[in-house]
């Protein structure tokens, strides 16, 4: 879907602009996997139902998380070196449920008792890692990381415009989770950030979606 939208809107191909863009392998074959679609998918990743991952109401293979667990493991803590591609396969490829409780079954099981967030901590550096925790945390706690996208929109002087637009657009149907998340994060409103960062018929406009 995406790769059609942006064709239609840019008159690109979405998968040879990441090609150009980014020159590291990992990075490239990250986003690449990550534009592909393929991920699992299970009724928690409904937008209605994201909230509930961590319930035993929502089915997932622990055999599966059991074996991926191993596989992290071995291809990062276990040994010297870093085998990138069975954390891209992973983090990409499976429901974001499954991650959620690959998270919590890793400490279980890691010998050196490091979550999952500690060992991408340790095994990549920069923006591979950086997407890689976004993703984890999307899966263990979706309102926090858009809470924490907000944040980020707002915390240059002004604002992100663009993201913060997108943002409140595309994520205000489940706005009162995200406000509860922002405050817990940041013991601060949203509102009260958005307003201080905004100004004028922009700002009515975001608090007005906002505060659906």
């Amino acid at each position: 879907m995406i790769k059609r939208i942006y064709l239609i809107k840019y008159e690109s191909n979405l998968e040879h602009v990441v090609v150009e863009k980014f020159k590291g392998s990992i990075m490239r074959s990250l986003a690449l996997s990550m534009i592909q679609n393929y991920r699992d998918q299970d009724n928690s990743d409904q937008d209605s139902n994201i909230g509930n991952r961590n319930d035993d109401s929502t089915t997932v293979d622990m055999k599966l998380v059991s074996e991926d667990s191993d596989r992290l493991y071995q291809a990062g803590e276990a040994q010297r070196g870093t085998d990138e591609k069975p954390f891209i396969e992973i983090f990409t490829k499976r429901s974001f449920a499954h991650l959620s409780k690959l998270d919590s079954f890793y400490q279980n099981a890691n010998p050196k008792g490091h979550s999952l967030v500690r060992a991408v901590e340790l095994e990549f550096i920069g923006n591979v890692g950086s997407a890689l925790l976004d993703i984890l945390l999307y899966a263990k706690e979706p309102y926090r990381y858009w809470a924490e996208c907000f944040n980020r929109a707002l915390s240059h002087w002004g604002s992100k415009e663009n993201d913060l637009t997108r943002l409140s657009i595309t994520q205000h149907y489940q706005a009162a989770n995200i406000k509860q998340a922002f405050l817990s994060c940041y013991n601060q409103s949203l509102v009260l950030k958005i307003s201080k960062k905004t100004s004028g018929k922009y700002k009515k406009l975001i608090l007005l979606l906002i505060n659906v």
